[in-house]
């Protein structure tokens, strides 16, 4: 797992999303746990429901305002598409 620490000095290092492969392959693993089989498109619709799904973003967001955002681009990088 990264940790704060770890995070924060690769935010300023390379930006926020220089953990997004770790953090990101572990998230694949956990979807492992429900989806019968993993694909980078489902894996982005996915990501994008985080923000247009009310019902997802007010949980994302409810501590940390832009973190349904933050998580959906996370993904996208990780997955090669922004």
């Amino acid at each position: 797992m990264i940790s704060r620490d770890n995070h924060r000095k690769g935010r300023r290092e390379s930006g926020p999303f220089h953990d997004a492969p770790t953090l990101q392959k572990e998230v694949e693993k956990w979807l492992m746990y429900t989806w019968s089989s993993y694909s980078k498109e489902a894996h982005a619709g996915l990501a994008e429901i985080y923000v247009s799904d009310e019902r997802f973003r007010s949980y994302y967001e409810s501590r940390v305002k832009g973190r349904a955002e933050f998580l959906r681009d996370s993904i996208l990088v990780y997955l090669g598409y922004k």
